[in-house]
């Protein structure tokens, strides 16, 4: 009897066990401290839309955000994670709790993925202090109890780049393929990784130094798999909308973030007045070509949280109308779109305690001040809208990143200095494509799915270990 009880203590003092435990009680913790009411996980309109197509799903059988019959077919958002808080609130019958448990548990996964991860580049103390501090990461607690898909995608992303570590230490074709298969699963939870194939391909490319034409066929193995886990979406979209893309999400995107946030530096106006003014211009475009956008009316619990549109026709015309904005101005956009990643480094989760707390705050709109407004200014107003609460609560989460950012930034210049191009390129890669593709967007919801890869390169200096350079 002596010795299942040894193995049992040993398997809870694992590393990996150990962090997935205090991810997991981290959760639990802040579930029952702070989160009042289950409903506050639909908080948003991007929520409703997730939670309106699991419905329609689980009740109809149809992937369609419209809340009665005829449904209309869904052209903007992708299939996987409405197919998760589908399959989830059918187990649970329909109570919300499901949700949050399994994203805390997907969230856990993640934090011994990262510690897998930084096992292998850097040794296990590395590797523990990564999990650690993902496991106990200020946003992972507020995305799990979230219904969007940040905690999904960045476990399936990071699955992806895991294989790739793999790769990179031991070629196999089972770890690409894994990794080509998990991006592909990951850009259908969310397109933003839907143009990660071409350095992850490179980086198979170059990790292999055997002949060209071998190094070739791998790469080509990778992009074929990941087409491959895409196209049965893109067959779907054809069949029934007409397009073989996989959303039509991007020109949205594109008109009323991207194009909108240059207008307002332009002309030196609010973001949400330069948003009002692009999609009357569309509006415009759309009658003139003889046909009206469908829009989808977002409601949930009584309470409106506005239109969403439900059309590729229109998504074209705003790719087209967005295009001939930036590319008028293309130094200004250049400027526009990198001052918007500066608030993802600078964002916060206290708006979303203090959300599941039932205390809701203000946006304090620091992403549009910087971008319309300067840097300095910026930051002025943004003090100025700051109760002290909240601006405690904030200064001791920024404090926690910029440690993180500090010991990223000089684990980068030892690598560099080491010529560990390959630790460096395999963490520094997904981090800068997440937060470059996701400007001038930037959030705290759009850094977590990089996060794991700055705690990561953090790590090492903050473990204090010696370096040793992959096998």
């Amino acid at each position: 009897m002596e010795l299942p009880e040894r193995k049992f203590w040993e398997t809870l003092r694992h590393p990996a066990v150990i962090i997935f435990l205090v991810s997991a009680l981290a959760k639990a913790i802040f579930g029952f401290a702070v989160v009042t009411d289950a409903e506050r996980i639909i908080s948003d309109p991007d929520a409703i839309g997730y939670f309106r197509l699991a419905e329609n799903l689980r009740h109809h059988g149809v992937f369609s955000r419209s809340e009665q019959p005829p449904f209309a077919p869904d052209s903007v958002l992708t299939p996987v994670y409405p197919f998760f808080v589908a399959v989830l609130l059918a187990l649970a019958g329909g109570k919300l709790w499901i949700i949050p448990v399994a994203q805390g548990l997907v969230n856990s996964l993640s934090a011994v993925l990262v510690f897998k991860a930084g096992d292998k580049l850097f040794g296990t103390r590395a590797g523990f202090i990564a999990g650690l501090c993902f496991a106990l990461d200020p946003s992972a607690l507020v995305r799990t109890f979230s219904l969007l898909t940040e905690s999904l995608f960045t476990f399936l992303f990071l699955s992806a780049n895991f294989f790739l570590i793999q790769y990179t230490s031991k070629p196999s074709a089972k770890s690409s393929i894994a990794s080509a298969a998990l991006l592909g699963v990951a850009a259908l939870c969310r397109p933003v990784a839907l143009y990660f194939f071409v350095p992850a391909a490179a980086i198979l490319f170059f990790a292999n130094s055997g002949p060209l034409k071998t190094r070739v066929k791998n790469a080509a193995i990778y992009v074929t798999v990941f087409a491959l886990t895409l196209s049965p979406w893109l067959i779907r979209n054809k069949l029934i909308l007409g397009m073989a893309q996989l959303t039509s999400i991007q020109g949205i995107n594109l008109l009323l973030i991207n194009a909108a946030f240059l207008k307002a530096a332009q002309e030196h106006i609010d973001y949400a007045t330069a948003e009002r003014r692009l999609e009357a211009e569309a509006d415009s475009v759309m009658m003139a070509r003889g046909f009206v956008a469908e829009k989808i009316k977002l409601q949930y619990k009584g309470s409106q949280y506005g239109y969403q549109l439900n059309d590729p026709r229109a998504s074209q015309v705003y790719q087209e109308l967005a295009a001939q904005k930036i590319f008028a101005s293309p130094l200004l956009y250049a400027r526009v779109h990198l001052m918007g990643i500066i608030p993802s480094f600078l964002d916060t989760s206290v708006r979303d305690f203090y959300h599941f707390a039932g205390k809701e705050r203000p946006m304090l709109g620091l992403r549009a001040l910087l971008v319309t407004g300067g840097l300095g200014s910026a930051l002025i107003k943004f003090w100025s809208r700051v109760e002290s609460s909240y601006l405690a609560l904030y200064l001791l989460n920024l404090g926690w990143l910029i440690v993180h950012y500090l010991s990223a930034f000089i684990a980068v210049v030892r690598l560099a200095k080491e010529k560990s191009y390959a630790s460096l390129v395999l963490l520094a890669l997904p981090l800068s494509y997440l937060l470059f593709m996701t400007a001038p967007a930037g959030s705290e919801r759009f850094r977590f799915p990089a996060m794991p890869y700055l705690y990561l390169l953090a790590a090492p200096v903050l473990s204090r270990i010696s370096w040793r350079k992959p096998k």
